[in-house]
């Protein structure tokens, strides 16, 4: 009798931990596909709400490049429009209104660091180290200046190619160039349009004696534009933009200078 139970029971235990074998497979499976379902969606709206994003700059380079009273204004304000299921807050600011790097003046920049919290002296001597990365000419007493300091990057004697070169300039810290980054810009030309600079560069430039800071009338030629598009999915992408306007709407609104992704908050 016992001989026959024996094999009975094992046989038992086999089908039951067999069965608890494909339970557990079954559950893998299954959270696996809602795993890749929810990845599928959640790439599904990243990719919808990054193509409003990308309409927004487009209709803002149109917008702007009214030459009707109902252009859209580089002055930094909101303006709300819909794309699809996403709403679009979209910003413009002239280019111009950042100071450039590469062409301004060593008083200006350090004026700009004191601005920003840097003591006087820190602040001039990064800006005349900011000059002597870009100048052009003997090289040599600059290039011994970093290698005494113990930096493996030295100046070109060339423009700055993108804003975080500047950390490699001598006496640049991280913390400087997070605070100068949002008052710089490699693709402005000129002087910077005071009237529609931040509040950090026009006290800059009236420590300098500036004084009244009057409005331009001048047309921009480089926009910065940055798109925020929300979905009621929960999707959501920021798209920044640089870019060199058209002469009007008949022709091709702009030319894009640079295009990035921005990290949503």
């Amino acid at each position: 009798m016992r001989a026959t139970q024996m094999p009975r029971g094992f046989a038992l235990l086999i089908v039951l931990w067999s069965l608890v074998l494909l339970s557990l497979l079954a559950t893998g499976i299954t959270a696996a596909g809602r795993s890749q379902l929810q990845l599928a969606g959640n790439l599904r709206r990243s990719a919808a709400a990054e193509a409003a994003a990308d309409g927004g700059i487009y209709a803002a380079a149109f917008h702007a490049s009214d030459t009707s009273p109902r252009a859209w204004l580089p002055d930094g304000s909101a303006h709300t429009m819909r794309i699809g299921g996403y709403e679009l807050d979209v910003r413009i600011r002239d280019e111009s209104a950042f100071l450039n790097p590469n062409t301004a003046p060593p008083e200006l920049f350090a004026a700009l660091l004191i601005a920003i919290g840097a003591e006087p002296t820190q602040a001039t001597a990064i800006a005349q180290s900011v000059v002597d990365w870009r100048a052009p000419g003997a090289r040599e007493p600059v290039i011994q200046r970093y290698r005494s300091a113990g930096l493996s990057a030295a100046p070109t004697g060339q423009p700055f190619r993108s804003i975080d070169e500047l950390g490699l300039v001598i006496g640049m810290t991280p913390q400087l160039l997070a605070q100068l980054r949002p008052h710089l810009s490699i693709f402005t030309e000129g002087p910077v349009q005071a009237a529609r600079a931040d509040t950090i560069i026009q006290s800059a430039l009236r420590s300098l004696g500036g004084g009244t800071l009057s409005a331009s009338t001048n047309r921009p030629k480089v926009l910065n534009v940055t798109v925020d598009a929300r979905g009621s999915d929960g999707g959501r992408f920021i798209r920044n933009a640089i870019l060199t306007l058209g002469r009007n709407q008949s022709e091709r609104p702009a030319d894009i200078l640079l295009w990035v992704s921005l990290p949503a908050e």
